[in-house]
């Protein structure tokens, strides 16, 4: 009773501040099988405080965006034998934050986030499918720590039935996703999800294009819509045989305005990257030596994608990365979105006439003896 009081009159204070800020959002929450615990919402780092398993936190918003609030307590990570964590969606609870929004969380916190936002509209939209996902996930990461904590005790029939079964939980989340979308991509949660499936690959670009156009116009200022609007155009703009797109910008390591016409008349290795991805620096002086063994015939441009400007300056200048380099901004600079990039690095090879020749994701020696073919192919 004296929960059900405390969490009335944070209801009630709510509604007063949300009336006086537009700009303000509000979050309310009360879980079971918790009493105290630290939680951070991510949007602006917003720390919470669960006290007998009620919490409340309030921020200002100017735009939608979804952050997730993770709640420190032991029995959700997916501590991984090595020390690290295999991250799951459903170790925390998620939210659909924007301005004026009066969200409620309710459920509980076993080994995973059974917990879910509500709002009498957006966030309801999303948690009706997290409802039903996140028990799925949370089966499937558990397999993942099996085979992390007993791969060299775990008998091969153990292992076989386990692959099964993941692979059968893996499958339900997949078609439980797409089946939200054909239903409800005309959402916050709807957009949100595309853009993130499109993040991750596990949807087609043909099908992004598709359920776009069943997107309210209500959702086009959203920045997942004019996102995923932007990679749909990249996608069909920088198919093999087409001419790439321009890159025009002054966010180089000296300021200077960089044109990729310029490099016309040399065939040019577009390296998208970034200073977080292991494997792109790895792949680095395989490429330089490339592009010195084609002296005269190749460059190369470096598009990164990366934390801030600072930091990728520093690294060209750190690691001397004697080639073209341009950082890739937001909106029009965004040329991560432009090229439909979804995975690092990607590398494309352009003709001397700027033409696509070949693209490929990944860091592997069959890249360089395909484009030495194609390279030898035209002199």
């Amino acid at each position: 009773m004296k929960n059900q009081l405390i969490l009335i009159g944070i209801l009630l204070t709510s509604a007063t501040l949300l009336a006086q800020n537009p700009n303000e959002f509000m979050v309310t929450g009360s879980l079971k099988n918790i009493t105290d615990a630290k939680a951070s919402i991510e949007y602006n780092k917003i720390a919470v405080e669960i006290t007998n398993g009620s919490f409340s936190a309030r921020s200002e918003i100017t735009e939608p965006t979804v952050a997730r609030m993770f709640i420190t307590d032991k029995r959700l990570m997916k501590t991984a034998k090595s020390g690290g964590y295999y991250p799951v969606k459903s170790m925390n609870i998620w939210l659909i934050l924007y301005p004026g929004a009066n969200i409620r969380v309710k459920g509980e916190i076993s080994d995973f986030a059974d917990a879910y936002a509500y709002d009498g509209g957006e966030n309801d939209i999303l948690s009706g499918l997290h409802k039903e996902l996140f028990p799925l996930l949370n089966a499937s990461v558990n397999i993942d720590l099996r085979f992390d904590y007993e791969k060299d005790s775990m008998p091969p029939e153990v292992k076989a039935k386990l692959e099964k079964e993941k692979k059968v939980l893996d499958e339900k989340a997949q078609k439980l996703r797409l089946k939200f979308l054909e239903k409800s991509v005309s959402s916050m949660a709807g957009v949100w999800l595309l853009n993130d499936m499109v993040i991750r690959s596990q949807i087609s670009m043909e099908e992004v294009d598709r359920l776009l156009k069943k997107v309210d116009k209500k959702y086009f200022s959203t920045s997942w819509y004019i996102g995923l609007s932007d990679r749909v155009k990249g996608y069909k703009s920088t198919q093999v045989g087409m001419v790439a797109p321009e890159i025009i910008t002054r966010l180089t390591p000296d300021s200077t305005l960089f044109e990729l016409k310029s490099m016309r008349g040399k065939f040019v290795i577009i390296d998208f990257w970034g200073t977080w991805c292991g494997p792109c620096i790895a792949g680095m002086p395989r490429m330089k030596e490339f592009r010195d063994k084609h002296a005269g015939k190749v460059l190369i441009l470096g598009v990164a994608q990366d934390r801030s400007f600072e930091v990728w300056k520093k690294f060209i200048e750190t690691h001397k990365l004697n080639w073209k380099n341009v950082f890739a901004g937001k909106g029009a600079e965004d040329w991560v979105l432009k090229y439909n990039v979804q995975g690092f690095p990607t590398k494309l090879l352009l003709s001397p006439e700027g033409v696509i020749l070949y693209r490929f994701t990944g860091e592997e020696e069959g890249f360089y003896e395909t484009i030495e073919k194609l390279i030898n192919a035209r002199l």
